[in-house]
């Protein structure tokens, strides 16, 4: 993949996936047409490779692959608001609230 590639692709996955990614509804019992959701992030100049899921300049992500994605950063977070709070708490002497 060429730089100019990666950056578009990454310039993409950060201003436009990665603050707008939400984990969509699943499909109700009422709801035919439910179709899960398909990411697609740029990647311009990169030949189709239909196993690595790239046709016509986009890579295709599912949703879990997303997940999977932001799993290991939104764990590695909470576990820091958790010592903060534990911190807190042992220098206080007392439980920290959420109001």
């Amino acid at each position: 993949m060429s730089s100019q590639a990666r950056h578009t692709a990454f310039t993409h996955f950060d201003q436009f996936l990665k603050p707008e990614f939400e984990i969509p509804k699943t499909k109700a019992a009422d709801e035919e047409d439910f179709d899960p959701v398909e990411i697609f992030c740029p990647v311009p100049g990169v030949p189709d490779d239909p196993e690595k899921r790239i046709m016509g300049g986009f890579l295709s992500m599912t949703v879990d692959e997303m997940v999977e994605i932001f799993d290991p950063v939104v764990k590695e977070a909470a576990a820091l608001v958790q010592a903060q709070v534990a911190e807190a708490e042992k220098r206080s002497g007392h439980g920290v609230t959420r109001d």
